[in-house]
């Protein structure tokens, strides 16, 4: 169990946590979104709202489920202030990095081509230093 995550409040019982975390790292959601985008927790939360629900803008245009890809939580900073997170899945992630207008679908699929030809270079350099 996220030892960020409370154990027990006035609304949910340890178990509806426990379940919850559970659903969350079965949906392979194993990032928190600030963590990702390497966000200091006291400040620029905002930001990591804002690209989360671009990738969510992004998700519903390419009418991509967001079941399993972002579950909202909150965490707690070691001065005990509570704030809003996001647990995301790699897909996720890649989405968030994303930019242009989400209802734009052929600036989608340009982004998109771009990450990809990146990680195929990548891969390639990758071989070339151990071969397969």
């Amino acid at each position: 169990m996220e030892k960020n995550l409370p154990i027990q409040n006035k609304n949910f019982t340890s178990e509806e946590i426990r379940r919850f975390s559970n659903i969350v790292m079965e949906n392979n959601c194993h990032y928190y979104a600030s963590d990702f985008l390497g966000v200091n927790k006291e400040k620029n939360l905002n930001a990591v709202e804002e690209l989360i629900q671009h990738a969510l803008a992004i998700f519903h245009t390419l009418h991509i489920s967001t079941d399993g890809h972002f579950y909202a939580v909150y965490r707690c900073t070691p001065q005990n202030l509570i704030f809003k997170d996001w647990k995301i899945s790699e897909l996720a992630c890649a989405y968030m990095l994303v930019k242009g207008n989400p209802s734009d679908l052929r600036g989608i699929a340009k982004q998109q081509s771009v990450f990809i030809n990146e990680m195929l270079r990548h891969m390639k350099s990758l071989r070339a230093v151990r071969p397969v």
